[in-house]
């Protein structure tokens, strides 16, 4: 940054607060519309939570690039700048802006102009007049995740609440209008994950937020069959590989349709799977199959594939860690004692960190099996922190991680998640490497 302020002659000492202070800043944001005088203000209030070496943080310059639409869903001009793009510079802020006819919808950070977390009182309404409409290609992906993860969070405190309609004919809007980017219809498409989900929410419940998501799944695609069907079939890959933007964009949309008519369990599907499966003329098209499949419930299917898959592929030790890692993260029955088996399996070296990623690793991702309130996926975790403190203490280390956060779990799993930490540490010649990661979990 030195070089830049050089450069271009400006003081860049506020800038340059990114590399010497350590958190995410938050910006929560308002707006008020004066409609007599024909302007609206918003206002900014940046914060930063204190971390051990900085308790008190001082205010970031964070860029904003924004836009105001109109009832209509055009962009209104911003006189205030030429790019769109502000600086916030201040603890708090307020920027006005004039001669704006009608109450407008701001549409903020576009572009995701600055690594930050923001928070706008958005209505459903004009979170779904956002995602139909802003000009700005990540803000629409932005609302629509943010409609997801308030129908989801209502759904994991209420286990009456149903999947919102008008979510779902927004999702219908996105599968028929022919006119929209299929890369970000395919984004769009994916709900919020379970690991993002734990981090909204004060206590986590992971049965309960795997089971709300999985019933969210499920009722869009119940809904909405017929329109993934025909998404499906018009991007069907009838053609040689093509290794293009579209060709990308049409395979994503392609295989994200196929993981919802997957989630109706129906045969038909099923099928559609295998068919895909076993035509496919690339990777991207054939591991989506074979995920969906290695999740089937339907056990000579499932042990088909994940056979066929491995006879493939054996001698490509990429795509045999992809074959571990789908396995490990299956949300059906009996997975830990899978992951056990594939422990053994030939294919698995217990000294490569690669493979200890994708088997050990991805089950500890696994939220619904990891976290177990019978305890069983944090001991096994714990075992092999254990034993790999002694050859490699520094993926032993890594994998301390999803223990982290151990505080914000139901009761239960708090005590059974410490006592695992607690062993761990009374380990006798426990490396540097483990004992910082796990004294840093029991202290937070």
């Amino acid at each position: 940054s030195k070089a830049m302020e050089d450069a271009s002659g400006k003081d860049l000492s506020q800038f340059r607060l990114w590399y010497h202070q350590a958190g995410t800043p938050h910006v929560d944001m308002t707006g008020v519309y004066d409609e007599k005088n024909r302007k609206f203000s918003l206002h900014v209030h940046q914060t930063c939570r204190p971390t051990p070496e900085t308790k008190e943080k001082k205010p970031f310059v964070i860029p904003l690039r924004m836009g105001l639409l109109d009832p209509n869903g055009s962009d209104i001009p911003l006189p205030i700048t030429k790019d769109g793009v502000m600086h916030i510079t201040k603890t708090e802020q307020n920027f006005t802006f004039d001669h704006v006819l009608q109450k407008p919808i701001p549409s903020l950070f576009r572009h995701f102009s600055a690594p930050v977390t923001y928070s706008y009182p958005y209505t459903q309404k004009e979170l779904l007049f956002l995602m139909k409409n802003d000009s700005d290609g990540f803000n629409r992906w932005d609302a629509c995740q943010k409609l997801a993860e308030t129908m989801l969070l209502k759904m994991i405190s209420n286990d009456r609440e149903e999947t919102n309609e008008s979510f779902i004919e927004a999702y219908r809007t996105l599968l028929t209008d022919n006119t929209l980017d299929q890369a970000m219809v395919a984004e769009m498409l994916r709900l919020p994950g379970e690991a993002y989900l734990s981090q909204k929410v004060n206590v986590i419940d992971p049965d309960i937020i795997h089971e709300c998501r999985e019933k969210a799944r499920r009722n869009i695609a119940a809904h909405l069959e017929k329109e993934f069907i025909a998404t499906y079939r018009s991007n069907k890959n009838n053609n040689p590989y093509d290794l293009t933007i579209s060709g990308k964009a049409s395979r994503a949309l392609r295989n994200i349709c196929l993981s919802y008519l997957c989630a109706l369990e129906q045969p038909d599907y099923i099928e559609l799977a295998k068919s895909q499966y076993y035509s496919a003329n690339n990777m991207t098209d054939k591991q989506a199959a074979f995920i969906n499949l290695a999740h089937c419930k339907t056990d000579t299917i499932r042990e088909e594939i994940i056979t066929d898959f491995y006879e493939t592929y054996k001698n490509d030790k990429l795509i045999i860690n992809t074959w571990f890692q789908v396995q490990a993260i299956s949300p059906l029955n009996g997975t830990l004692d899978n992951v056990r088996n594939l422990l053994l399996h030939p294919a698995f070296d217990p000294k490569s960190p690669n493979d200890i990623r994708s088997l050990i690793g991805a089950f500890a991702s696994n939220s619904k099996h990891f976290h177990n309130p019978n305890g069983r996926g944090y001991s096994f975790l714990s075992n092999h922190i254990i034993q790999l403190n002694k050859t490699n203490p520094q993926i032993a280390a890594w994998l301390v991680a999803p223990f982290a956060q151990w505080k914000k779990y139901t009761a239960n799993r708090q005590q059974l998640m410490k006592k695992e930490l607690e062993n761990i540490r009374n380990q006798e010649y426990l490396s540097t490497n483990v004992f910082e990661q796990v004294s840093r979990c029991l202290q937070n």
